[in-house]
């Protein structure tokens, strides 16, 4: 059996080397008219804290314009916000813990920095075209938990179940380890969290650019991913799931004649078979897509946190570590949260052994059961970009052995 070389960075290090990565990529965005990639905090070029402040007092009027339009915004969007309720949740949430002149400020500074036109363009780019901001998928539009100022990208196949139980647990409602009663914790219709496309499109860009709020995105390498969804969406009931989402025109033919072949069936057939699918005809499943496409061009400068699934539980840690270094109220999230009230008997931490045994599908265990050189030539092409992507900070590893 082939050694399996990863060499892979600590999640720490990783942790601190995403966060360097976010502020190039916001700094190349926002400050290109200046050239601070080769600038320090002493050259006169530098746009520090104390320059960003006079840009806000020298442009103090475009803060009442703003703050008045987000205001029209809040009242023209129905607000306050009324979260969908979920059984016995009684799960209703206002904006009244949003700080609408912060917001405001932070949209200034924006502007100061690129112009009203820019910020504009965001907004109705947020509003038209986003994955992030439209309804729709339920892992499209970020989860936002006001509260702690924390907005969650959630990704099929990277434990997306336990998160969005997380969300519900910090959001306070009582069955928020319900799952699939029916369709929670994933159906946004029915699991009582709020998502960008609740607020109106000037609230939620500035939620999404303001540096006062955490943007999270976990990320799990590809190889893993992928064959996690083969497991569990493609050799699973001869793909009908495949079937259902990708050609389900067949399904009638398949009706018809018992001896028609779905591409669901023929998905199902082997894990190549499975891949050259996602190639050629269905590459675009929340469960399989690529992460690189996961959070829309114009806002991936703004994604401050990316956690990886090899180390999850030590990463959710750094995450409620994080947002409650944030926070005025002193509270321990990981305390409150995570370090506790887990698994069957509400004795584990999140991700304890026992709590993700069932969503790792045995994906991890099997990768060299299912990966020879073709294979892995295969899933390292279709998935190029996700390991090219730094933001993702994927450290390429091989399974088989190379000719």
């Amino acid at each position: 059996m082939p050694s399996k070389t990863r060499g892979r960075l600590t999640h720490l290090t990783r942790g601190k080397l995403v966060k360097g990565i976010s502020l190039c990529f916001l700094v190349i965005q926002l400050f290109s008219v200046f050239t601070v990639l080769q600038k320090g905090p002493n050259d006169s070029n530098f746009i520090g804290p104390s320059l960003l402040s006079s840009m806000y007092r020298s442009d103090a009027s475009r803060h009442v314009v703003i703050n008045n339009n987000i205001h029209d915004d809040l009242k023209s969007h129905g607000k306050p916000v009324t979260a969908p309720t979920v059984g016995s949740s009684n799960s209703t949430t206002s904006l009244s813990s949003l700080n609408i002149s912060e917001l405001a400020k932070d949209l200034v500074i924006l502007e100061s920095l690129t112009s009203a036109t820019h910020v504009e363009y965001l907004k109705q780019t947020l509003n038209s075209s986003s994955k992030i901001y439209r309804p729709g998928s339920w892992d499209g539009a970020g989860i936002v938990l006001e509260e702690y100022k924390l907005i969650l990208f959630t990704q099929g196949k990277v434990a997306c179940t336990v998160f969005k139980q997380l969300a519900r647990r910090m959001m306070g409602l009582r069955d928020w380890k319900v799952h699939n009663e029916p369709h929670i914790p994933h159906n946004p219709q029915k699991n009582g969290l709020l998502y960008l496309y609740h607020y109106p499109p000037t609230v939620a860009l500035a939620i999404m650019i303001s540096p006062g709020w955490t943007r999270a995105l976990f990320v799990r390498d590809p190889k893993e991913r992928t064959l996690s969804a083969y497991l569990d969406k493609g050799a699973k009931k001869k793909g009908l799931y495949i079937t259902k989402h990708c050609c389900k025109k067949e399904l009638q033919a398949k009706n018809m004649d018992a001896n028609f072949t779905t591409c669901g069936e023929r998905a199902s057939s082997s894990f190549l078979a499975f891949l050259q699918l996602v190639q050629k005809e269905c590459c675009c499943d929340p469960h399989w897509d690529k992460q690189s496409n996961r959070i829309d061009l114009d806002f991936r400068p703004y994604i401050n946190f990316v956690g990886h699934f090899d180390h999850v539980q030590d990463e959710t840690k750094r995450l409620l570590d994080e947002v409650s270094a944030r926070l005025d109220s002193g509270q321990d999230l990981w305390k409150e949260f995570g370090a506790s009230g887990w698994g069957s008997t509400g004795n584990d931490a999140i991700f304890a052994k026992s709590t993700r045994a069932k969503h790792q599908t045995s994906a991890i265990t099997k990768l060299k059961q299912y990966y020879n050189q073709s294979v892995e030539a295969l899933v390292d092409a279709i998935y190029k970009n996700d390991y090219d992507d730094p933001l993702l900070n994927f450290e390429p590893f091989h399974l088989s052995e190379k000719d």
